[in-house]
């Protein structure tokens, strides 16, 4: 029996969790484990693709772990659990309850107020990170400048892959050597984490109880974008899977 196309899939397992009630948090527990298991066959398919470009010849999975560890800006999912945690803290303790899908209209109203000012607040949030990563691609984005796209993971010091991938964008003059498809391997990424923060337009009742609408990523109707100012990017030289050498 073939997979279902991943796409089709989510609809499918969503259209019928839908129909049972829940809070805006289980919404949420119940995206993130269903986009993992997609996830999931969905590399498995492409390593079914790679194996028959191989002739038959097996392709052993990536080691991928969630464990986030104890670095709370060591990857993208351990910096948006600690961005998550600090809002919850700085409303919570002015006394602002975080509202649910019983929540009445008052707790609502003046949650949108405090969470207002602090994405007011917030909006020049900077943190920076020294990752070490994976890149499984890069790709030229935009020619005037001209700026590369790369998709990479976070390496843990055994190689294993931390949570799932992420892309930043950096000026092709400060890696003037990089040729795109050769980019593939184990660099050292130095750069300045930033976040953009949006309250989404205020939900109506029915919007509440749709999970195919946008879902808050930090807490209820406030959502968060990180973003990467490189500083630098250089190959990985201890690495037993270094980075291709500019040509």
């Amino acid at each position: 029996m073939h997979p279902l196309p991943y796409g089709l899939a989510l609809f499918l397992a969503l259209s019928a969790w839908a129909q049972d009630p829940a809070s805006t948090t289980d919404r949420l527990k119940f995206l993130e484990s269903e986009n993992a298991r997609l996830t999931k066959e969905l590399e498995a398919a492409h390593r079914r693709i790679q194996e028959l470009d191989n002739n038959g010849v097996a392709v052993s999975p990536p080691t991928t772990t969630h464990e986030l560890g104890p670095d709370p800006w060591g990857n993208p999912l351990a910096a948006m659990r600690t961005i998550k945690n600090k809002f919850r803290a700085d409303v919570q303790g002015k006394g602002q309850s975080i509202p649910d899908a019983t929540s009445d209209s008052k707790v609502v109203q003046s949650y949108r107020r405090v969470a207002e000012k602090w994405i007011e607040a917030n909006a020049k949030f900077r943190q920076p990170i020294e990752w070490r990563i994976e890149v499984i691609e890069a790709s030229i984005v935009s020619t005037n400048p001209k700026e590369f796209e790369f998709r990479a993971h976070v390496l843990r010091s055994d190689d294993v892959r931390v949570g799932s991938g992420f892309a930043f964008r950096m000026p092709a003059a400060a890696v003037p050597d990089l040729v795109p498809s050769r980019a593939a391997g184990t660099w050292l990424l130095s750069a300045d984490l930033g976040a953009h923060f949006k309250l989404k337009a205020e939900a109506t009742q029915t919007d509440r109880a749709n999970p195919f609408g946008e879902m808050p990523l930090i807490a209820p109707q406030v959502e968060c974008d990180l973003r990467y100012t490189v500083r630098s990017l250089r190959p990985d030289t201890k690495s037993t899977t270094p980075a291709a050498k500019p040509a």
